[in-house]
């Protein structure tokens, strides 16, 4: 059992946020993975994770968190959002130039001065890559199943499966700035892609992992601090 003071820093991922069709809106999963950090690392940790954060968003309150509490470890899960677009501009104006809410470049530099910061000052970065999502079920989800909204976001999309490759781009942003500063990197996005079919791990919206996904990704986390107090 490890015993450090620990941070998460990311979106609504990491805040346990599922979809339940059935109440038709967004709650708070029970078993969120964050809990099994609390085991993990033998403490309470302070999660400042925030529903919708972006890297930009999650900055402001990064830094003021860390300076104050001093955690040993930060883990970040961040990326989800900035690769994300605004729907209804784009189903407004297809043909219009349209760019993500952060653009790769911005969301490296600013992922890059956080993971620093922690390492000047002595602490332990980590950071884990993005879940992966179901393109269909997420063209269904920013559609709102409106037929003149979906071929207007088609028609500047070009396919549906450009949503995947988009934030795949992001997912090998965040490996990239894991491997080029040697920072710790939980790659819970293989672990979704070894399944036979990861998306009954994801929310009817295409990109929030469900109960069984948020238990994946804690059996990730449980495995990879394990191998460590085992080496």
């Amino acid at each position: 059992m490890l015993k450090n003071k620990v941070m998460l820093c990311g979106d609504s991922i990491s805040k346990g946020i599922i979809y339940d069709s059935i109440a038709n809106k967004y709650k708070k999963c029970e078993k969120a993975f964050a809990g099994m950090l609390d085991k993990i690392f033998n403490t309470n940790i302070l999660n400042i994770s925030k529903f919708g954060n972006t890297v930009s968003r999650a900055e402001k309150r990064f830094y003021k968190a860390f300076n104050e509490n001093k955690p040993d470890v930060v883990i970040f899960e961040l990326g989800g959002n900035d690769c994300d677009f605004n729907w209804d501009e784009i189903s407004e104006n297809p043909q219009g130039i349209h760019i993500p809410n952060t653009e790769i470049e911005q969301f490296s530099i600013s992922l890059k001065s956080m993971t620093s910061k922690v390492m000047e000052d002595g602490k332990r970065p980590i950071l884990m890559n993005l879940t992966p999502l179901n393109p269909d079920a997420y063209f269904k989800w920013i559609s709102h199943n409106d037929k003149t909204r979906g071929d207007n976001i088609l028609d500047w999309l070009g396919s549906v499966s450009k949503i995947y490759w988009w934030q795949e781009r992001y997912n090998s942003a965040v490996q990239d700035i894991a491997r080029k500063q040697g920072v710790e990197l939980i790659d819970v996005r293989n672990e979704f892609l070894k399944r036979y079919d990861f998306r009954d791990c994801l929310c009817e919206d295409g990109i929030h992992p469900n109960a069984k996904g948020q238990q994946l990704i804690a059996g990730v986390l449980e495995k990879h601090f394990n191998n460590l107090i085992s080496a």
